[in-house]
């Protein structure tokens, strides 16, 4: 197998641990990263199994990567490693070693934003319907006359805060740094929720997503 492709955390199953219960995201995206590993890969000194306690421990050294390095680190650490690695060896594996994690999620944050006004701004003539004055998110029917598409991350976030109209009607004012921050905000927590997906039914994981959409949009100026 290509040492480049990458295990999908969403895929995953739940761990009986504290994730579930609202705990921080990276910690429990780190925590079912650790625990595949383990399962699939022997310690360097001993035969018994890595405690709980040990993976929590460990999971909170990379809680601070973005999912996406998570899951390159896993796919690597499959592919190369003998025995289970450290915690520095996998931040290592996850590229970290130039930048920090912080400053590598925040540059994708940026460039999701970035994707995501591009997009509208260009499909914002079709996507507008004159009988409410607002824009229609696109649908089978009109994929013909899309311009470029959105990862399904980066659709996530747009949907959670509100839709096309909440970005277009402030792309280029004085409140574009909010609207702004608040898509980085949504985009960050998409790995929470699809976390959340694997251990909550359908209509517990809709009303989750519903608390998360009216916290994203208050707050904001001129009171949209």
């Amino acid at each position: 197998m290509d040492s480049q492709s990458q295990i999908k955390i969403a895929e995953m199953r739940p761990l009986r641990s504290k994730e579930s219960s609202g705990g921080n995201a990276g910690a429990a995206l780190a925590l079912k990263v650790l625990a595949m590993l383990a399962e699939a890969l022997p310690r360097a000194n001993s035969r018994e199994p890595f405690s709980p306690e040990a993976l929590e421990f460990m999971a909170a050294g990379l809680a601070d990567l973005p999912a996406d390095a998570l899951e390159r680190a896993a796919a690597r650490a499959r592919d190369t490693s003998t025995f289970m690695p450290t915690v520095a060896e996998l931040r290592t594996l996850a590229g970290c070693d130039d930048a920090t994690a912080a400053q590598q999620g925040r540059a994708e944050e940026l460039a999701a934003w970035e994707s995501a006004r591009q997009w509208l701004r260009r499909n914002a003539w079709f996507m507008h319907n004159p009988a409410t004055g607002g824009h229609d998110w696109p649908d089978a029917r009109q994929a013909d006359r899309v311009r470029g598409s959105l990862t399904p991350r980066t659709e996530a976030a747009v949907r959670q805060i509100g839709g096309a109209d909440a970005i277009l009607a402030d792309i280029g004012g004085p409140s574009e740094h909010w609207v702004r921050d608040r898509f980085c905000e949504a985009y960050r927590l998409q790995p929470e929720i699809e976390t959340a997906a694997l251990a909550m039914g359908g209509a517990q994981v809709q009303a989750l997503t519903a608390r998360l959409a009216k916290a994203l949009t208050m707050g904001v100026p001129n009171g949209r």
